[in-house]
């Protein structure tokens, strides 16, 4: 669920306050240059309405997308950005800012690290981007914040964008909607603005 202002007048306008449900997509990288047409057919075939974009591997293919996205219809919100728990992390943060949306820190890859230090990790990610302005929130499922992290708190008034897969690797039906809704229970998060529910 996002927040959303509708800009078309064919769409009623939504006050600040409304929420509406709407279905996303994200792309990354990896997936390469992805055709207009094929953006154009989400929407229309499956009322895809936005798209999260993966700045992985220094972000070839990340400003084509955002832009055949924008030329469909589809609106791009915020991007991602992975904490590899690494010692460039901070470096390959701020390199992504020049995206120039704002980012969620994708918190997912494994790691060995103490929970207080991916903690202190996940905080100077987070103040890095605040000072950019572009700090979205926290990307991650229950199933890795609460062991990797002891179910911290610490972001707890943050946005989360939850990942969590009923349906494991299929893909669940167009009319599919989340039994819980965007209720969630770890992190002293209680609620999600995005709810990834396909890998």
């Amino acid at each position: 669920r996002l927040d959303v202002r509708a800009v078309e007048s064919d769409v009623p306008v939504l006050q600040e306050s409304d929420e509406v449900m709407i279905r996303g997509i994200d792309t990354d990288n990896y997936d390469g240059l992805v055709p207009e047409h094929h953006f154009r057919w989400l929407y229309d075939t499956h009322a895809i309405r936005f798209n999260i974009i993966g700045l992985e591997a220094r972000m070839p293919f990340a400003r084509q997308q955002k832009e055949a996205c924008e030329a469909a219809g589809i609106m791009v919100p915020f991007a991602y950005k992975f904490l590899y728990w690494r010692d460039d992390d901070l470096e390959r943060m701020k390199d992504v800012c020049r995206f120039g949306e704002p980012i969620a820190i994708d918190c997912e890859a494994d790691t060995t690290w103490s929970p207080d230090r991916v903690m202190e990790r996940i905080g100077e990610a987070k103040d890095l981007l605040t000072r950019e302005g572009l700090y979205w929130g926290i990307y991650t499922g229950e199933w890795w914040w609460s062991p990797k992290t002891r179910n911290s708190t610490d972001c707890a008034t943050d946005k989360l964008w939850h990942a969590a897969y009923p349906f494991g690797n299929q893909l669940p039906p167009d009319n599919y909607m989340p039994p819980e809704g965007m209720q969630v229970d770890y992190g002293g998060w209680v609620e999600a603005q995005v709810h990834q529910y396909a890998n």
